[in-house]
Order: C-alpha cells, then structure tokens, then sequence
C-alpha cells in the first residue's frame, strides 16, 4: 500500500505470479481496504497489479490443510470490504483480469484499462461456484446476459468487448493510461467535493439494495449539506471562474469506532449461514434497534422505532422474517419486560427467541470477551468477532442516533437467530415456554 497526499494505492504484488490471490493476500486486502476506509485522511482509493498484469484470478493451489470455506470466507471480506470502501474507487487494469481479478475490479467504483486488458470469470473451467455475492455484482453492472455468457464459457473477451457491456469505464491505449489515471485522481481528490462522493456513492447502493434512495439515507445527508462549507464554496468558486477548494470531511463521530480487523478464523469458528431473514432487536434509550440479517444483503439493515411491536411490524413490510431474538439482558427494567411481553401476546407470525448478547458474543470468541464493549476496545473487539462470522459492520453504526453498543448487541441477536434457523443454537437447561397453539413462546439460546 502506497500512499501521495489524499489517494492511497493498494498493489496486488505477486508478478511471478500474474499477481494471484492467495488465502493470506484476501485477509490483507480486507484488512487495508477497512483501515483505509475509516481514514480521515483519505480521499480516494486505487488497486491495481505489479507488473504487467491486474490479477490472474485466486490462488487455491496452497491451502494445504485449509478448508475451502475459509478460504471463501477471507475472499468475501475483502471483496465486502472493497465494494463498501465510502469513498471513490478506481480499479486500473493491464493485462489479466480474470476470476477472483475480476471479482475485486467489480468491487470498485470505477474500471480503468489499458487496451492490453482481458478479462474473464472463469469457474465453468474448473467445475467450481462463482460467490453468489461476486455473481450479484457482477449482474447489476453488466447486466444479465453478459455476466451469463462470461460465466457460461469461461472466454477471456478484450478489453474492446469489456467496453461496450460496460465492465470498464475508459479503455486507453498504453502511451496514455497513465496520465489519464494521474489526471482522474487529481481531479477526484482534490477538485471535487467529498460529500457529493460519498454521498452519491451511498445512494446509488441504496437504490441497488432496496430500489429507491431510503429516507434514512436521504434525511442523513440532508443533514450533512446543511452544515457543510463546500456548497457555498462551490457556489462562490463558481462565480469567481476559480478551482473551488472543498474542505468537508467525514464528522468524527462517523469515524469513532476502530474498523473490524478480518482475522484468520479459528478452526473452531463456523461463519453464520443466513438461509432466511432474520431480525435481532435491543432495548436503549431512545426506544428499540433491530440489525436485520437476509440471504444477499452485505450488510445487516438497522431499523429503529419507540416500540418492540412497532420495529418488528417495519421490519415485516419488507421482509419475511422467520425467527426474532430479542436481548434480554438479566437486568432489563420492568417496563422493557411488561413491553416485550404485551407484544409477544400479538406477535406476527415469527419465532421469538430472547438471547443474552454477551452470551452470544462469549461463545462467538470460545470464552469471555476481554474488554468491555462500551469500550472503544471491546466495541472494536465485537466488531472483529462479528466479521469472523460474517456479519460486516452496520454502515450506521455510529453515526444513527444510537449506542453502538446498542446495535453491536443488535447484531449478536441477529447471530443467534441465524443459528437457531440453521439448527445450531443450544436451548438453556429450562424448557421453553409453549404457548396454545403449540408454538414456542420464548426459546433462551
């Protein structure tokens, strides 16, 4: 990783070999595209190869005694972690870009390539699955029956074809692509504004996610406009016929909590399987917060309401979810208990099942957790518990109104749903309460 001024740039150095991904590189590259991320000072992110070549694909051929799963496991990290890098991304391309390759150039924002470039996504050649998730975005930028015919045959197109399906931006020729990318960088780093970037960047991924830019989304950066410098300065700069010189970043609150480090999932650590929607709710001050986890979303969606029966019933409009764990810490006040239970009288038509978060997190680490999670420290530890199980961080963790606390326990619910759907999750010694119609009432996992 190299770094000039606001642009960082992350090398895929392997040129012996065509810089294929390997089970520890993946790890490397989630990692650094989370810490960069989070970086005050960053602006703008590049990837691109050493050497003659973007990437020939992953590297499987060294795992030796490790199970595949893990090796997928790292490789959606990073590919999460790149597609939800908040700031612009430019993937420059020379020579192979194929596979995993292709994987990582679709995760970033823009595509440039020299006319030397090939590409293909090859899993048809091996007999193996192309990632759903690396499947899904593939579809939304190339469409249907580009991305069918890649996958299908398994060709390697050039970078004319890659063009005019819309895998790249901008194809140039090898005197120029340099510059080109030079000029770019220097334009989107230091003559645009940043909050019209990310901004942009968020909206267009909500209307990928949901159809439409949600209100949350909108009244945040509403929100953000109405206190930034960089509209009157554009306004003026504009007037003036001068460069404008923005100076909006981030709120520091955005940037509070450590980012979730991908660590090398222990042999005992299983990553959660979502098979159904599922929803985790927690009890704070300003009302309840739920972290809803579905098969395809990359991340879980907090929802957040005054009532338990109120933030379920949200939930429900848009998705059918099976299974709800509600925190039920030993402490909980009368009130939360008199709430949870008057709306477990009507629940809808969904499990409940009542998890302890520390709980969930103590047996997601093996053992107690070593800091607390109010704590800058245990929120960071948390975090990195929940990545190794691949729930990614919520994007409103710490900018939404709420404890991140909250939401992390939140999440830790979710998790437990996920296993009690799956057929993991271990009852308590007491036998669950069984309501009139044969359905368990509350089941403490």
């Amino acid at each position: 990783m190299t770094r000039e001024g606001g642009v960082a740039t992350l090398w895929l150095n392997r040129p012996d070999k065509r810089n294929a991904v390997d089970y520890r590189m993946w790890l490397e590259l989630a990692r650094l595209a989370t810490e960069l991320g989070e970086d005050p000072d960053v602006r703008l992110l590049v990837v691109r190869g050493v050497g003659d070549h973007f990437c020939a694909g992953g590297d499987i051929s060294g795992l030796g005694d490790l199970p595949f799963e893990e090796y997928r496991r790292a490789n959606e990290l990073a590919d999460r972690a790149l597609a939800d890098f908040p700031k612009p991304s430019i993937a420059f391309i020379r020579g192979a870009c194929v596979g995993g390759g292709a994987e990582i150039a679709i995760a970033c924002d823009l595509r440039l390539a020299e006319s030397s470039a090939r590409f293909g996504i090859t899993p048809a050649r091996l007999g193996i699955v192309y990632p759903g998730f690396a499947v899904a975005r593939a579809v939304q930028l190339i469409g249907e029956s580009a991305t069918k015919h890649l996958l299908f045959t398994a060709e390697i197109i050039d970078a004319d074809r890659a063009l005019r399906v819309g895998l790249i931006d901008e194809l140039l020729e090898a005197d120029v692509a340099e510059a080109r990318l030079a000029e770019l960088v220097q334009v989107m780093s230091t003559q645009r504004s940043l909050l019209t970037q990310m901004a942009s960047k968020e909206m267009v991924d909500s209307v990928l996610l949901h159809g439409q830019v949600t209100d949350e989304v909108e009244a945040r950066w509403d929100a953000a406009l109405a206190t930034s410098p960089d509209a009157a300065e554009g306004i003026a700069a504009f007037s003036q016929r001068r460069t404008p010189r923005f100076t909006w970043a981030p709120p520091a609150a955005a940037r509070s909590v450590e980012p979730a480090e991908p660590t090398e999932p222990a042999q005992s650590v299983e990553p959660v399987t979502v098979t159904t929607p599922v929803l985790g709710v927690d009890g704070c001050a300003g009302g309840w917060v739920g972290a809803l986890l579905a098969p395809g979303l990359p991340r879980p969606q907090v929802y957040a309401a005054p009532t338990i029966a109120e933030l379920v019933e949200t939930a429900l409009q848009s998705w059918s979810v099976s299974v709800v764990a509600i925190n039920a810490p030993a402490d909980s006040t009368p009130e939360t208990r008199a709430q949870v239970d008057a709306w477990r009288q009507t629940r809808p038509r969904c499990t409940v099942v009542e998890a302890h978060p520390e709980l969930s997190f103590a047996e997601m680490a093996g053992g107690p957790m070593a800091a607390a999670k109010t704590t800058p420290e245990g929120i960071a530890a948390h975090l990195a518990e929940l990545a190794r199980h691949g729930i990614s961080r919520p994007s409103v963790l710490a900018d939404s109104g709420y404890a991140a606390d909250d939401l992390l326990d939140a999440c830790a619910a979710a998790w437990t749903a996920a296993r009690y759907v799956s057929g993991d999750a271990r009852s308590l010694p007491d036998p669950p309460e069984v309501s009139s119609d044969g359905i368990p009432a509350a089941i403490w996992v």
